[in-house]
């Protein structure tokens, strides 16, 4: 099943309808907003699923300078909203989306689970800091057992409308001028099909619980946790 009020942030939500009608054609889709506690945890009660991944947000860093109030309520009370659910109705296995803009002005590389996280550099990344926050509250004040995956730059072969090929292209055909100077070296480039990772790691992660630790840097040449 898959919630999600498939609203218009970043980009159309419409695009968000069209992949998981490509991907999930057969999933059950339930419509409504998961900054609603009390809607949110009347489903989860109908449900009562065995695991829930958690992936709802609004991921970017320059429409949190945008709409700061937006990605707070989408981030952090739709986080809040999850555990207050599963502390109601038992969920053995909570995976959550985190991200590795937490590290903020981290100078060391490659990054550590156990690395500073005192700094963050935007307000997204202070979202999802917060996320991993209430996570530890929970799993403390309520045994909740839960995962967040410190993400890098997540696409697929769809791409993502507030990245360069998209953004490019729209340039391209509308006429209007770059909207970023091309910078970097062959270095600095993530990953062509990033999605296949953070699948992968679902994939590894949802059956390990319950586990020693709460947190997990994705992805990672060399991993710096052990099962």
């Amino acid at each position: 099943m898959i919630v999600d009020d498939f609203s218009t942030t970043i980009y159309d939500g419409r695009l968000k309808e069209e992949r998981v009608r490509a991907l999930l054609p057969k999933a059950k889709v339930v419509r409504g907003d998961m900054a609603d506690g009390n809607w949110f945890w009347r489903v989860t009660e109908e449900i009562r699923p065995e695991a829930i991944l958690h992936f709802a947000a609004i991921a970017g860093i320059r429409y949190a300078q945008k709409d700061p109030f937006a990605v707070i309520r989408a981030n952090v009370t739709g986080t809040a909203s999850v555990f207050e659910a599963v502390k109601r109705v038992p969920v053995k296995r909570i995976v959550y989306a985190s991200t590795s803009s937490v590290y903020g002005r981290n100078q060391k590389v490659p990054f550590h689970e156990d690395d500073p996280i005192q700094l963050p550099s935007s307000l997204y990344a202070a979202t999802k800091r917060e996320c991993e926050l209430l996570a530890e509250v929970y799993r403390h004040t309520s045994e909740v057992q839960s995962i967040g995956l410190r993400f890098f730059t997540v696409y697929g072969p769809w791409g993502r409308p507030d990245h360069a090929i998209w953004l490019f292209t729209k340039a391209i055909l509308t006429g209007l001028p770059f909207p970023y100077t091309i910078m970097g070296t062959r270095q600095g480039i993530l990953p062509r099909f990033m999605i296949s990772c953070a699948a992968c790691s679902l994939c590894l992660t949802v059956p390990r619980f319950p586990v020693r630790f709460s947190t997990l840097a994705i992805p990672t040449l060399k991993p710096t946790v052990t099962w």
